[in-house]
């Protein structure tokens, strides 16, 4: 017996120092063709992983697109909401490599997320009773507007070229409220950053159209503080329209007078509180917005009169 377990260790020594030969010699003979080609063993410094990462993703974007728009263009209302709200979520989980992906993508038409929306949302052709946009339809597409406006320039432009700010300022007049409300937002996002989309907007008389928002006591309360704000960070743009010198030549109406523009509408104390820089640095209450202070200092000059 005694025999026998040296004969089974020495062969289990022998087995193992078999195995760590091999070992050793594999392992010099990786490191001869790592230092003879590093940059073959190198994954880093491989560009075919990167792309075909990009070119995942790539698709993956189209085809979430595609089906969204492929609800939208829906007869029913239930399939049209489920498009919007696909895209939406889109939107809200998109990375900032997929952010300008998306962007480049909005120049090819199947993949125009506001064609579809306009067409199909906000200006409904059909008229078949099952094709009838309620307005939380409309809502929601104008929150969809609002995000491609944020999340991608070319939106902006194709908005501009479809004549996208005019239907919006329409949809100030649609009597609820909530549809207003996104209105009001998709407005600020289409004109942030875009002169062209602003002097769109004054030349559709879109700011008495919010002014009258702010002025209407029978709106609610939120709607007419959204409003207020909506004036005064207009009015910071003003300031840009008026020192570019590069749209001079765009044809618009005569030139916008802010002055004059609010004096008709509102009384004079309180329009230069509007067009100074610091409208509402003191505020009749603490935690209260300016667009809030704004209507309050408003409904107070109409009561005193």
């Amino acid at each position: 017996t005694n025999k026998k377990e040296k004969m089974s260790l020495e062969g289990s020594n022998g087995t193992s120092r078999a195995q760590r030969s091999l070992v050793s010699e594999y392992s010099s003979s990786k490191l001869k063709t790592k230092d003879a080609h590093p940059s073959s063993s190198s994954f880093e410094d491989n560009p075919f992983p990167k792309w075909l990462e990009w070119e995942k993703a790539k698709r993956e974007l189209r085809y979430q697109i595609r089906q969204g728009l492929c609800k939208v263009k829906g007869k029913f209302s239930y399939c049209r909401f489920e498009g919007i709200k696909q895209l939406l979520r889109l939107l809200l989980n998109m990375k900032d490599g997929e952010t300008a992906l998306f962007d480049r993508m909005q120049a090819d038409p199947e993949l125009n997320v506001m064609y579809h929306i306009f067409t199909h949302i906000l200006t409904p052709t059909s008229p078949s009773p099952v094709s009838v946009v309620t307005p939380f339809e409309r809502q929601c597409a104008l929150e969809l507007v609002q995000g491609c406006c944020l999340n991608a320039p070319t939106c902006k432009t194709s908005l501009r070229e479809m004549n996208g700010v005019e239907l919006i300022i329409s949809c100030l007049e649609d009597p609820n409220p909530n549809v207003q409300s996104s209105a009001l937002w998709a407005l600020l996002a289409c004109m942030l950053d875009s002169q062209p989309n602003q002097l769109e907007f004054l030349s559709k008389n879109g700011l008495q159209k919010v002014v009258k928002l702010l002025q209407e006591p029978k709106n609610p309360p939120d709607l007419r503080y959204q409003s207020g704000d909506f004036v005064l960070l207009f009015v910071g743009y003003l300031d840009n329209i008026a020192t570019d010198d590069g749209l001079a030549d765009y044809t618009a109406p005569p030139p916008f007078a802010p002055r004059q523009f609010f004096d008709r509408l509102f009384p004079t104390e309180l329009t230069d509180r509007i067009l100074s820089k610091d409208p509402f640095a003191a505020r009749p209450v603490a935690d209260s917005s300016p667009g809030q202070t704004l209507v309050q200092l408003y409904d107070r000059s109409r009561g005193s009169l």
